[in-house]
């Protein structure tokens, strides 16, 4: 996510933040996801990934009530090339 801002010159620059994020198959993914987006990253069914989460098969983290997965370690579990096709 960047924010556009006006540089010296009366253009404009982008400034960079903490997150870094990723395209596969046209889509911006941030480093972080939540449920749903690791779903659709995944290309699976939003319950399907909540079960893989509960039984441990994702690497997640519990933030209170919601989970939070990485996308690397998602990368990393998954393999790579299965879901960048």
């Amino acid at each position: 996510m960047a924010s556009d801002a006006p540089d010296e010159s009366g253009g404009t620059h982008q400034k960079k933040t903490m997150q870094s994020d990723f395209e596969c198959n046209g889509q911006v993914w941030p480093d972080v996801l939540t449920a749903k987006e690791t779903a659709a990253y995944l290309r699976l069914d939003y319950q399907l990934v909540m079960r893989m989460t509960r039984a441990g098969l994702l690497p997640s983290l519990r933030a209170g009530r919601t989970w939070r997965y990485h996308r690397r370690a998602l990368e990393q579990a998954m393999g790579a090339d299965a879901i960048r096709q």
